[in-house]
């Protein structure tokens, strides 16, 4: 049987984030990820999860240079090879 989480970035936008613990919860969800949670308060996220039963399933790896990924990023498998190899 597949297991969902609730992406809390993009579900329950309808309200503040801290309330999005509560909906996920009832709406049957056991888990939930938020992709990059680095400016949200850890303790305040770690207290919901707990209030609502839930567990913290995924995270995104800080993205870096964002913008400058998205302007100077090669296309293609053989443009990151050569980026690659180029040092």
């Amino acid at each position: 049987m597949p297991r969902f989480a609730a992406n809390l970035r993009y579900l329950f936008q309808e309200v503040p984030f801290a309330e999005r613990f509560e909906h996920a919860a009832t709406a049957g969800f056991r888990g939930v990820e938020y992709q990059f949670p680095y400016e949200k308060d850890a303790m305040q996220m770690r207290d919901l999860l707990t209030e609502f039963g839930l567990q913290f399933v995924l995270l995104n790896a800080p993205p870096g240079n964002w913008e400058w990924l998205c302007e100077n990023a090669p296309i293609g498998l053989e443009s990151w090879r050569l980026l690659w190899r180029s040092g």
